[in-house]
């Protein structure tokens, strides 16, 4: 119970006192930045982008930034500084582009991304950095849909599973609702629901995991991720 209230007291404070000043939406945005100890390579966190810049360096460097082409590298968006520590991080919205170049400027001095996956040099000797942005396949459609008062869940995991659906809305019961194996390693599950806030996790051989398609979560009582989504 103690630990309970440490870690719960943790994430309280830790949005508060080292993430001040950003205001994103979803759980797992806030979760990647809680937990970022180190620097690493861009990486996409449902519609955002998190960039991290980390000095070896004794002294700090007092700015870190980044511009991208989109913006015609007129615009530097400045990096933030975990507290107390030497690690600098960047959050933007994902732009709708397969591709998009930047660079960095560290204390005035312009340079390519160091954990960017791919850089170039231009003509005129500019290093540049490129991430690519992957699409979204179309059997990755975004679940549970809602439809004619009706709402599917659909889960992918091994064949011939036993997969059951547990929720709020069936007071969290892990046996009464079999999903139903459509194709191999598919699985699809509908219920009529009533408008409101619902959460709800599967069960895939008696193991709990949330939904990989539904990028609502939520911490339940246990500190695990459980899904959650709206009825209007």
């Amino acid at each position: 119970m103690k630990k309970n209230l440490i870690i719960l007291a943790v994430i309280l404070i830790f949005p508060l006192s080292l993430l001040s000043g950003i205001e994103l939406e979803g759980y797992s945005i806030n979760k990647k930045l809680i937990n970022l100890e180190k620097s690493g390579p861009p990486e996409i966190v449902d519609n955002y982008i998190v960039f991290s810049f980390e000095s070896n360096e004794k002294q700090m460097p007092a700015f870190v930034g980044a511009a991208f082409e989109y913006e015609n590298y007129t615009k530097i968006h400045q990096y933030k500084k975990i507290k107390d520590e030497n690690i600098y991080y960047l959050v933007i919205n994902k732009p709708d582009f397969e591709k998009i170049k930047y660079r960095i400027i560290v204390d005035g001095i312009w340079q390519a991304d160091p954990h960017s996956f791919y850089n170039e040099r231009k003509q005129n000797g500019v290093d540049i950095s490129i991430l690519s942005i992957p699409a979204l396949p179309d059997n990755q459609n975004i679940f549970p849909q809602t439809e004619k008062n009706h709402t599917n869940f659909y889960y992918k995991g091994k064949p011939k599973s036993s997969v059951y659906l547990s929720g709020s809305f069936n007071n969290w019961d892990p046996f009464m609702y079999l999903m139903k194996e459509e194709r191999p390693g598919e699985y699809y599950f509908t219920i009529r629901l009533n408008p409101g806030k619902h959460y709800y996790y599967f069960l895939e051989n008696g193991i709990k995991i949330s939904d990989k398609r539904n990028p609502n979560l939520v911490w339940d009582k246990e500190f695990d991720d459980i899904s959650s989504f709206s009825i209007e």
